[in-house]
């Protein structure tokens, strides 16, 4: 054990060496002693990432046999390669403004559910009427602040499993996976109650929702996505469209 690894393990030498490995293990997740293990036993290098607990930094390990019975181990930093792949996937899978899911994620989703068999399955679409009033009147900065809100208002009114999503400038959508058609219903009427109480807007703005549930694999996820809009499309059309106007003091 040399001073580096002293350093990063934020151990003394003295008071480790020659003592059981098994307490230093446990400094990382997962364990690094569990893989030195692996390659006394097969004789074969073994590659791997830890990071250690203490300071969250991660290390890439390479482990290998020197002499019989005898590991050695070779730790080099990559902590901010790691994070900045995660910044990078955490880009990918999420929508720049809000932070919710985006589309492409939110589709890989539904079909990882459907294929799951996580029935009854359901999904809840929903649209900002007066948005684009918002931008034009107000600025796209209000419309920012407005789509912020009622994203901040779905994920808060959805269980941990379910997925919300930003599915076009301004609708969302949301995954509820083994829920039925009387819950989707329900987390519909958190949602509207919460925008009824939290949402304030110069301009009359509203928020319409639609949902379906599929029950069985016959059922197409193509035709449940369909059913939720066409379902939000009809209860605008038939005046179901939450809407809301404050006047706020302007300074």
């Amino acid at each position: 054990m040399n001073q580096a690894f002293e350093k990063m393990m934020n151990l003394v030498g003295k008071d480790v060496r020659g003592k059981d490995a098994f307490p230093l293990s446990l400094l990382s997740e997962p364990s690094w002693l569990d893989r030195c293990i692996d390659v006394i036993r097969t004789g074969e290098v073994n590659h791997f990432l830890v990071v250690l607990k203490h300071s969250q930094r991660a290390y890439d390990v390479l482990a290998f046999c020197s002499n019989a019975n005898q590991v050695a181990t070779i730790w080099a930093d990559v902590t901010e390669k790691k994070r900045a792949a995660e910044q990078v996937q955490y880009l990918v899978e999420h929508d720049n403004l809000t932070g919710l899911y985006n589309r492409t994620f939110f589709e890989k989703e539904a079909q990882r559910a459907d294929t799951d068999q996580k029935y009854p399955l359901s999904i809840i679409m929903g649209e900002i009427t007066g948005l684009k009033s918002v931008n034009e009147g107000l600025g796209h900065g209000e419309g920012d602040v407005l789509l912020i809100k009622v994203a901040d208002i779905m994920e808060r009114s959805c269980r941990k499993d379910d997925r919300v999503a930003r599915w076009e400038n301004d609708s969302f959508i949301i995954l509820l996976p083994a829920t039925s058609r009387e819950v989707a219903q329900q987390v519909c009427e958190r949602i509207q109650e919460s925008f009824r109480k939290n949402v304030d807007c110069l301009i009359q703005v509203g928020l319409v929702l639609g949902s379906a549930t599929k029950n069985n694999p016959q059922q197409l996820l193509t035709d449940l996505l369909k059913t939720a809009e066409g379902n939000m499309y009809q209860n605008k059309l038939s005046g179901l469209n939450f809407q809301i106007h404050r006047t706020r003091d302007i300074f």
